[in-house]
């Protein structure tokens, strides 16, 4: 499965205060001013992150952007990611097909929700979609543990 997003953290940039939009504009700039054009369609701010939404054109060119995001003065971490809709069955259905191909003995279900709304809290949707996926999987008789070490 290809990612839609890229999440960017940044460091130092979030404690400066009254200036922290400024660094964070800059910080989208300097993003967008590494990335070819085709490759994004969108740069935005949000929650503290900043979110690169990629185009069907990025898809086959992840170690490209991974070289380029690498050099990018700010940010502290980046990660590809897929989007899923905001309910606990799109969830654990996007989960699941993230991990149909992978070869594993042991996994963990780690949440970080930007959004507190969420009806259920981080350890909750941990709780819901490791249950769902330990139950597909072990169906198929796969050998498969949660470790939370």
């Amino acid at each position: 499965m290809k990612p839609d997003y890229i999440i960017c953290h940044y460091a130092e940039i979030g404690l400066k205060g009254k200036n922290r939009i400024f660094f964070e504009q800059a910080l989208i700039k300097n993003i967008k001013r590494v990335l070819k054009p085709a490759y994004f369609s969108n740069v935005r701010r949000i929650y503290g992150r900043i979110i690169v939404e990629l185009t069907d054109k990025a898809q086959s060119k992840q170690n490209d952007i991974k070289k380029d995001l690498n050099y990018v003065f700010g940010l502290a971490y980046f990660a590809f990611a897929n989007s899923a809709n905001q309910n606990l069955n799109s969830i654990k259905e996007k989960a699941l097909e993230l991990l149909k191909d992978k070869k594993f003995k042991t996994f963990r279900i780690s949440t970080q929700r930007s959004k507190k709304d969420f009806v259920l809290n981080s350890q909750q949707i941990n709780e819901r979609v490791g249950e769902y996926i330990l139950k597909i999987l072990q169906n198929k008789n796969q050998k498969i543990k949660v470790n939370l070490q």
